[in-house]
């Protein structure tokens, strides 16, 4: 693992995964990180860490830092290896199999709960 500069875009360079926090994806071509065996998650932790603190809030909650790692480890691996497993079962660009499984879980929401005003 080490850290590298790409052009405007500081990531974190490991493999399978570079994480990009708080840049745009705009400042790297979208076709050359699978080349390089690269796949690209902007500013997902931080995502996701809002929306535990969301969800604390409104049950008045309070998770220690241990609990919120093992929470979002658990969330990033699930959505990591759900975006994969499209990625490789379509052959499809793990970019576009993100957007396969967020299109997925937006319809189990409507089907679930119906539309509404």
């Amino acid at each position: 693992m080490r850290l590298r500069a790409a052009r405007h875009t500081l990531c974190l360079r490991m493999r399978p995964l570079e994480a990009q926090p708080r840049f745009t994806t705009k400042s790297v071509r979208p076709t050359s990180l699978p080349y390089r065996g690269l796949a690209s998650v902007p500013n997902a932790g931080g995502v996701t860490v809002s929306y535990f603190e969301w969800v604390q809030d409104l049950g008045r909650l309070f998770w220690g830092r241990d609990e919120i790692r093992a929470k979002l480890a658990e969330k990033l691996n699930d959505a990591f290896d759900r975006v994969w497993e499209i990625s490789h079962e379509r052959r499809i660009p793990m970019r576009t199999a993100a957007l396969v499984a967020g299109i997925r879980d937006v319809a189990s929401a409507l089907e679930a709960r119906g539309l509404y005003p």
